[in-house]
C-alpha cells in the first residue's frame, strides 16, 4: 500500500500555514460592527484603539515566542472587546503553539459566534478539528467556509484530506479536481489526487496522475515509488520493478523504496531478491521493526534460525506492541520444535492483534505439536467460523487426524485444503503421506511430484517420501534418484542414507549400500534412542523393501552397548533384529533376558512374551500394516 507519510507531511504543513497565519487587526476591522450599543461613539473609538494596541502587542510577543505575554495581551483585547473575533482567533493561534487544541477550539468557536460570516474562522476551526482527527466536523466547517468564500484552493485541499480520512474518496477526488482546475501546474495536487484514486481502487487513474506528476517533475522519486505500488496492485509487476529501480537510482539512500520493492518480492515468493532488498533497508534504517520482521520471517522460512531469532528479538525490543513480530517469532519457534515458546508468542500476537484468523490457525498448529488435539481442533473450528475458506485450517485439521491415525478424515481435510489453496505444496506432501499409509502408492507419488513442482521450501521431504513410495513398489532406480536429491539438499539426513542403502541393496549394489550404512552409523552412532528406533524399523517394518536384518542387528547392538545392556526395550529390539536375520536362538536368548529385566506388570511385557513365542516357532516379528 502507498505510504501516507508524505501526504500527511504536506497536509500538516498546509494546516500549520493556515493555523499559524495570525490576523493583524486594523482600525476599521469588522469587530467594530459588533460593539455594545450602550457605548457612545467616542468611547467606543477609544476602546477599539486600546484593543488594537493590545492585539498588536500580543502579535509581537507571539512572534518572539513569548506565549505567556501574548496570551495576556490577547486576553486584554478580548476583555476590552468581548465580541472581537480577531482577538479570539489570534489567541487560538497561541494555544496551538502551546499544544492546547481544546482551548484553541474554544477560541475559534467564540470567533465564529462573534463573526459568523467570515470564512477564515471556519477554516481555522476545521484545521484544528483535522489535527484532532475529528474529520466529519472538520469537513462540515470547511464546507461552510467554501460556501462563504468559494475561491480558496487551500480550503478545498484541506477538505479533501478530511474526506479521505473518512473514506469518502470520491468527494476527496472532487475537491482535488477543484484544486487542479484553479492551478493545473500544481504537481502536489496531482500526487494527492493519485493517492485518493489508489485508495478508491482506481489504479489506472492513480497511475495516470503519478505520470502527470513525473511529466512535471521527472526526478520525483517519491512519485515513481508510489506509481510502482499502483502498478503492483494492478498485477503489472514488470512496470512496478522498473519504477522501483528508477526511484532507487534517483535516491539510493531512501530505505522506503527498497522496503516496498522487497515487500512486493516477498509476496511474489521471490525470497532471495526480497531478502537482498531488506538487507539494504536494515543497513540504511536499522531500527525499523517491520523490515526486521519480514527479514526474520524469510530467514526462518529458509531455516536460518539463528539469524531469524536475532531479527525478530530485535524487532520486539524496538516495538513490544508489534503483533506481527510475535506471530513471526511463533512460526520460528515451531520450526525450532519449541511448541511452548510458539504458543506463548501466538497468544501474545492474538492479544495484540485481536484474534486474527491467521493467528488462531498458527496457535492451533502449536497445540498439535504439543499433542493437545482437542484444543487444536477448537482453534481450527473457530478460525473456520471466521473464514470458512481458510485452507490452512483444513490443513491443520488434517494434521490432527493424521496424528490420531484417522486416515480417511485426514484425507478429506487435505482434499478440501487443496481445493481452497491449490498451490500450497505442504498439503500435497501430507496428503501423499496419507495415500502412502493407505498403500495408494501411485496417488502418493503424484502428490509428492506436485509438491516438488511447486518448490516446497523443504522439498527434500517430498523427494524422500516419493523415494519411499518408489521403494515400496519396487521401482528402485527412481527411489535411489529421489534419495540422491533429498541428500543433496540435506546431507545430514541419516534416514535418507538408510533408505537409499535398502534401494541399492535391492539393485545388487552391495558396496554402495555398505557405504550408506557406514554413513548412518557415523551420523547416529552416539545416540542410543535413534539407533534403537532405526533398528526396530529395519527389523519389524511390515513392508519387505524397508527391512534390513544386517543393519538392524548392527544398530540394535550399538544401542545396547551405548546403554551398557541395561535397557530391556533395546534388548527387545535386538531380539527382533536377530530373528529377522534368522538367528532365532540368539533372538530367544535376548528376549528372555529382556523379560527378566522388566516387571511382569509393565505394559510392554505382554508384547515381549508374544514375540518370544514367535521366535520359539522360528518366526520373525513384523508390525501390523
Amino acid at each position: 500500500m502507498i505510504s501516507r507519510n508524505r501526504f500527511e507531511q504536506r497536509f500538516r504543513a498546509a494546516l500549520l500555514a493556515v493555523l499559524l497565519a495570525t490576523v493583524v487587526p486594523t482600525a476599521d476591522s469588522r469587530t467594530s460592527q459588533h460593539a455594545p450599543v450602550t457605548r457612545t461613539r467616542a468611547s467606543q473609538h477609544g476602546i477599539e484603539k486600546l484593543a488594537l494596541a493590545a492585539n498588536k502587542r500580543g502579535l509581537r510577543h507571539l512572534a518572539n515566542g513569548r506565549y505567556k505575554e501574548a496570551l495576556e495581551a490577547f486576553g486584554e483585547a478580548i476583555a476590552l472587546m468581548p465580541t472581537g473575533a480577531i482577538s479570539y482567533a489570534n489567541r487560538a493561534t497561541v494555544w496551538l503553539k502551546k499544544g492546547d487544541r481544546g482551548k484553541a477550539l474554544q477560541d475559534c468557536t467564540k470567533a465564529i459566534e462573534a463573526d459568523p460570516e467570515t470564512a477564515r474562522w471556519y477554516v481555522m476551526r476545521g484545521a484544528i478539528l483535522s489535527l484532532s482527527a475529528r474529520w466529519r466536523d472538520a469537513a462540515e466547517d470547511l464546507t461552510h467556509a467554501i460556501e462563504l468564500e468559494p475561491g480558496s484552493a487551500s480550503v478545498y485541499r484541506l477538505r479533501a484530506s478530511a474526506y479521505e480520512s473518512l473514506g469518502s474518496f470520491n468527494q476527496a477526488i472532487a475537491d482535488y479536481n477543484e484544486v487542479i482546475r484553479r492551478d493545473p501546474g500544481d504537481a502536489t495536487a496531482y500526487a494527492d489526487r493519485a493517492y485518493a484514486h489508489y485508495e478508491a481502487g482506481e489504479y489506472d487513474l492513480a497511475i495516470a496522475d503519478y505520470t502527470k506528476v513525473l511529466e512535471m517533475e521527472p526526478a520525483n522519486a517519491h512519485a515513481l515509488n508510489d506509481r510502482a505500488i499502483a502498478h503492483e496492485r494492478k498485477g503489472d509487476y514488470n512496470a512496478a520493478l522498473a519504477d522501483f529501480a528508477r526511484a532507487i537510482e534517483l535516491d539510493p539512500k531512501q530505505p522506503e523504496y527498497y522496503y516496498n520493492r522487497g515487500s512486493m518480492r516477498f509476496r511474489l515468493g521471490q525470497d532471495e531478491a526480497a531478502k537482498a532488498d531488506l538487507d539494504v533497508v536494515v543497513k540504511l534504517a536499522p531500527n525499523v521493526p517491520s523490515s526486521l520482521v519480514k527479514r526474520g520471517y524469510l530467514l526462518s522460512k529458509h531455516w536460518d534460525l539463528k539469524r531469524a531469532n536475532a531479527d525478530l528479538d530485535r524487532a520486539i525490543r524496538l516495538d513490544p506492541g508489534d503483533a506481527n513480530a510475535y506471530f513471526s517469532r511463533g512460526i520460528l519457534r515451531l520450526r525450532e520444535n519449541d511448541a511452548d515458546g510458539a504458543l506463548a508468542d501466538f497468544n501474545k500476537a492474538i492479544q495484540l492483534g485481536r484474534g486474527s484468523t491467521e493467528y488462531l490457525v498458527k496457535r492451533a498448529h502449536a497445540y498439535v505439536d504439543k499433542k493437545e488435539f482437542v484444543k487444536a481442533l477448537e482453534q481450527y473450528d473457530f478460525a473456520l467460523t471466521l473464514d470458512p475458506a481458510n485452507g490452512e485450517a483444513h490443513f491443520g485439521r488434517g494434521n490432527v487426524y493424521k496424528e490420531q491415525g484417522k486416515l480417511d478424515e485426514a484425507l478429506s481435510e487435505y482434499n478440501e485444503a487443496i481445493r481452497l489453496e491449490p498451490r500450497e505444496a505442504a498439503t500435497y506432501v501430507n496428503r501423499g503421506i496419507i495415500q502412502q499409509l493407505k498403500r495408494n502408492y501411485d496417488e502418493a507419488i503424484a502428490d509428492y511430484t506436485e509438491a516438488i513442482r511447486l518448490s516446497h521450501p523443504r522439498v527434500e521431504q517430498a523427494y524422500q517420501n516419493r523415494g519411499n513410495a518408489y521403494l515400496s513398489i519396487g521401482r528402485y532406480l527412481e527411489a535411489v534418484a529421489d534419495f540422491d536429491e533429498a541428500i543433496k539438499r540435506k546431507p545430514d539426513n541419516f534416514s535418507c542414507y538408510l533408505q537409499r542403502a535398502n534401494a541399492r541393496k535391492a539393485l545388487g549394489r552391495a558396496e554402495e549400500a555398505r557405504r550408506d550404512y557406514e554413513t548412518v552409523l557415523r551420523l547416529v552412532g552416539t545416540n542410543a534412542e535413534v539407533c534403537n528406533s532405526l533398528a526396530w524399523s529395519l527389523a519389524a517394518s511390515p513392508e519387505l523393501p524397508f527391512r534390513n536384518a544386517e543393519m538392524a542387528v548392527s544398530l540394535a547392538t550399538q544401542a545396547c552397548e551405548l546403554t551398557k545392556w541395561s535397557n530391556p526395550l533395546f534388548l527387545d529390539t535386538l531380539a527382533a533384529a536377530q530373528a529377522e536375520a534368522g538367528n532365532f536362538a540368539e533372538a530367544i536368548r535376548r528376549q528372555q533376558k529382556a523379560l527378566e529385566m522388566i516387571p511382569s506388570a509393565d505394559p510392554n511385557a505382554g508384547g515381549m512374551r508374544e514375540r518370544l513365542a514367535l521366535y520359539q516357532n522360528n518366526t520373525a516379528y513384523h508390525d501390523a500394516h
